[in-house]
């Protein structure tokens, strides 16, 4: 039978919470299930206990029945009772809504990703020089018309047949909606 509404998955050791929502619970745990056995679950924090506690030491329940369109407003409540006390909880997301809720960001953590890998480090002249040199030739290599310039009339086509372009992709984008 299919149930619409918030679950939540507890762990009776610790006694911490994660809470969800689904418009078929059944099928939601299952597919938690599923992730956590395989140790692929998008909340690390619950996979890691999971991982630590094993299988049985987590209970699932359904705690509230809703109708679908209720489910984000009633999940949103919960996820408001977890910002009071984080450490009691597994979930990460602070808005039902939100589109990668649960997941570990691909960079937290990981200084140096978020932006150019040398942003801040300052190069020797001889080290700038290298640098260039290596771009330079690398460039080269890969595009026939590095260092050639390209006459007025060849400058005008490309530019009209890029504006003919872009014109086509409003026409098409506008014919959708």
């Amino acid at each position: 039978m299919k149930i619409s509404g918030i679950y939540q998955i507890m762990n009776i050791i610790n006694h911490k919470i994660y809470y969800g929502s689904s418009n078929n619970i059944n099928n939601r745990w299952n597919h938690h299930k599923r992730l956590l056995n395989r140790n692929k679950h998008e909340n690390e924090h619950l996979q890691n206990s999971w991982n630590k506690y094993g299988a049985n030491s987590f209970k699932f329940e359904i705690i509230k029945e809703c109708l679908e369109h209720q489910l984000y407003e009633v999940e949103q409540f919960y996820i408001e009772c977890t910002k009071l006390a984080p450490h009691r909880f597994y979930n990460i997301a602070e808005d039902a809504k939100s589109f990668n809720r649960g997941k570990i960001p691909w960079n937290k953590g990981k200084k140096g990703l978020q932006v150019g890998s040398n942003k801040g480090l300052k190069f020797s002249k001889e080290t700038r020089q290298k640098i260039s040199l290596f771009a330079k030739t690398r460039t080269g290599s890969k595009n026939s018309m590095f260092g050639k310039k390209q006459s007025i009339e060849t400058k005008i086509k490309m530019r009209l047949a890029w504006i003919k372009r872009k014109s086509n992709k409003k026409d098409i984008s506008l014919s959708i909606i």
